[in-house]
């Protein structure tokens, strides 16, 4: 089930890019790189294959399986693959966090069997 974005209690600082306005909520940099992810909602035990497609040290930003239901509110928890040593941001391989969704979205270019989520970790994650 998708929901609309949530209401943040940061400002939002208008950006423009393309020609849209997107309303920004993040505090801390993002970095844009696609890493590889496993999400498992909290009560359940079905593990799913995901991508960070940015990450901050406040959250991230993901795509998953459609069969992935995710809602806002929800608590999840990561595991960044092992994988993902071979990325310049190693120390993330193998780190487990939690964090909770705060946004659930349709990717314009994912298609239908892709949903995208905006998740705020629990604890920093200083990367």
């Amino acid at each position: 089930m998708l929901t609309p974005p949530s209401t943040n209690e940061h400002a939002a600082t208008p950006l423009s890019g393309l020609g849209a306005l997107v309303d920004e909520r993040r505090v801390a940099h993002r970095t844009h790189h696609p890493l590889p992810v496993s999400l498992t909602a909290m009560g359940s035990s079905d593990v799913h294959r995901c991508r960070a497609e940015n990450i901050s040290e406040g959250g991230l930003y993901l795509t998953a399986p459609s069969k992935c239901t995710l809602t806002v509110g929800q608590r999840c928890e990561i595991v960044f693959a092992d994988d993902s040593v071979r990325d310049k941001r190693s120390t993330l391989a193998g780190e487990r966090c939690y964090a909770t969704v705060v946004r659930t979205e349709r990717p314009a270019s994912g298609g239908r069997d892709v949903v995208a989520a905006g998740l705020r970790f629990d604890q920093p994650l200083f990367i």
